[in-house]
């Protein structure tokens, strides 16, 4: 079963909305967060979550406040209800 481009787009925005609630509620109880949570939390595999942590990064809503081989995600103000 093929989807349109427009129903692909449809799709990716719904998760990445999903996404974006799931760590609204995360980061509610918690100051950071690793890629195993992120992996937990969405229910990816290593692989998917990366993209989406790249992504979610590049977007300016998670910063790296870790080191490169150790990453530690916290949200940038304004995002996941840090209003900081």
């Amino acid at each position: 079963h093929l989807l349109s481009r427009r129903q692909r787009q449809m799709c990716i925005e719904t998760a990445d909305k999903e996404i974006d609630r799931r760590l609204t509620n995360y980061f509610a109880t918690r100051p950071f967060m690793t890629r195993n949570d992120f992996q937990s939390v969405c229910g990816m595999m290593r692989t998917t979550a990366m993209r989406h942590i790249r992504r979610l990064r590049t977007e300016g809503k998670l910063k790296n406040e870790g080191t490169m081989l150790q990453p530690i995600y916290v949200p940038v103000s304004g995002y996941y209800g840090k209003n900081e």
